[in-house]
């Protein structure tokens, strides 16, 4: 491998050190909700178990183990490098979609039919449930929340990406049947369109261009910052003795000790040193920063969202829909940039205002867990799209710029469960996991923290849960550099040619 490959690999396989501590702010966390610098005016010495993250994931771990007539009476310590929720979920999209149809036909392929079914009902089962957590939040919290059932629009750019959409879409409809909650909707090409003077539906629906056309029924939108920091004020009134959020309390190491007679860890940070019986790593795309044997195999990708002003002649659609243009991604040798060609919006039901996100920038820029830097290329490739991928959208705006890290896994499924000494390079065994969305969590998390948190009570692993996203020594030791870089060049990036040649 050469080229692309090659760049690629160099990144992935550096540490991603620690959350640095002056991000770039998202218009979701302005203003800061009051949980935001929530922690104890002294550390505490010991709890039963520590979660560290105090995003979507750790705070459905957190919710689960205080929840679980096990942990009722447990002391839990959730430990935040930074304000609370200020990762990825304090930065993403806001897109509650399932991306399990279009990777269907290669589940079925790499796993059977009844894993590939397990996936799409476990994706669609977060979904439900995210619908469930914020019904029961107060009015105020839901209205900022803003919460919604829309319709997932996608403009496939490219014939080899809407030929294999359709397939996909084929596939997976008869597998999950006509009542399965997530339903793709395939619409006439142009060509069809053309053939039988029926107008192409793609303007219908603000896209600019595109070959195909497709709808996804079962979505939402949402804003995730302000869903998760309201569940942590729900969790903190509920359990003022039970759980401890601590923010700007970054962990340092994790070392395993024994004290009093019970194997336990000792997690150092600026505060002080906090031991506990079992610890939950929820740090997504900084992961292998205290997990090193996990470089390379769970890394960072720096993706990069705003918010955008529209042109009158936009319609309010942000109740209805969501918008995803999409195809084959491309790159450049000599200015070093890839593009992955995905971009996906949503529209703020009271402001108007687009939320738009995609990736165009170099290689190292991309691959770091720097989200206190935007790169310029991805700067003005996110603040030209919006006219190009809208017919009606212009003239835009852009009213902020942020970027958020991601964690990508080798194999582009999350990591979920006990990690073993292979994984953590350290004694003990009461370490547990539940990070790697590869960019795609919002229909993953919840239930991955609840799963992950499960397991460290002593419970099985829930039923349905699906048998790919469980982290093992074998995923890990086929989980090399190499492979990662094969994964996210060809599955995520989409090159239209990944040949040698084509990346050199």
């Amino acid at each position: 491998m050469g080229g692309v490959y090659e760049c690629v690999k160099e990144a992935i396989v550096r540490p991603p050190g620690l959350p640095k501590a002056n991000p770039t702010i998202s218009s979701w966390q302005s203003p800061p909700d009051s949980v935001s610098n929530v922690r104890s005016a002294v550390l505490p010495k010991e709890v039963d178990i520590a979660i560290i993250g105090s995003g979507i994931t750790g705070c459905s771990a957190a919710r689960a183990i205080v929840s679980h007539k096990a942990g009722s009476a447990m002391r839990v310590a959730v430990l935040e490098a930074r304000t609370a929720v200020s990762g990825a979920t304090g930065r993403n999209g806001g897109h509650l979609i399932s991306d399990t149809w279009g990777l269907f036909p290669e589940l079925v392929d790499e796993f059977g039919l009844a894993d590939a079914v397990d996936i799409a009902r476990f994706s669609a089962e977060n979904i439900s449930t995210l619908r469930k957590v914020v019904s029961g939040l107060s009015d105020a919290d839901q209205d900022t929340v803003e919460f919604r059932d829309v319709v997932a629009t996608a403009s496939l750019s490219d014939a080899q990406s809407w030929e294999g959409s359709k397939r996909a879409a084929e596939i997976f409809t008869e597998a999950m049947g006509p009542d399965f909650a997530i339903q793709i909707e395939v619409l006439a090409d142009k060509d069809i369109a053309k053939a039988c003077d029926f107008r192409f539906p793609l303007n219908d629906y603000s896209y600019a261009n595109g070959v195909g056309f497709m709808k996804q029924h079962g979505a939402a939108a949402l804003s995730a910052y302000r869903l998760v920091a309201a569940v942590w004020r729900q969790i903190l009134d509920k359990h003022p003795k039970s759980i401890m959020l601590e923010t700007e309390t970054p962990v340092l190491s994790v070392e395993p000790e024994t004290w009093q007679g019970k194997d336990g860890y000792r997690l150092t940070t600026p505060r002080g040193t906090i031991r506990a019986s079992k610890v939950i790593h929820c740090t997504n795309g900084y992961t292998a920063n205290l997990l090193p044997n996990l470089v390379g195999k769970l890394y960072p990708l720096r993706g990069t969202m705003s918010e955008q002003q529209l042109g009158p002649s936009f319609p309010q659609s942000g109740a209805e829909y969501s918008w995803t243009s999409t195809g084959l991604g491309s790159y450049d040798k000599k200015s070093d940039e890839l593009l992955v060609n995905l971009w996906y919006a949503q529209q703020n039901p009271k402001s108007r205002n687009l939320f738009i996100g995609g990736e165009h920038q170099p290689i190292k820029e991309m691959l770091n867990g720097d989200d206190s830097k935007i790169s310029s290329s991805a700067r003005d490739h996110l603040s030209a799209i919006t006219s190009k991928i809208f017919h009606n959208a212009g003239p835009t705006s852009v009213k902020n710029m942020w970027s958020g890290i991601m964690g990508f896994t080798a194999d582009l499924f999350p990591f979920v469960g006990r990690l073993s000494k292979e994984m953590t390079g350290r004694d003990g065994n009461e370490e547990f996991i539940a990070a790697g969305f590869s960019g795609h969590g919002m229909d993953k998390c919840w239930l991955c923290g609840e799963a992950a948190a499960l397991m460290a009570l002593g419970e099985d692993v829930p039923a349905g849960f699906p048998k790919p996203f469980l982290i093992s020594n074998r995923r890990i030791q086929d989980g090399t550099p190499e492979a990662a870089v094969k994964a996210l060049v060809e599955n995520i990036v989409c090159l239209a040619n990944t040949s040698n040649d084509a990346a050199e």
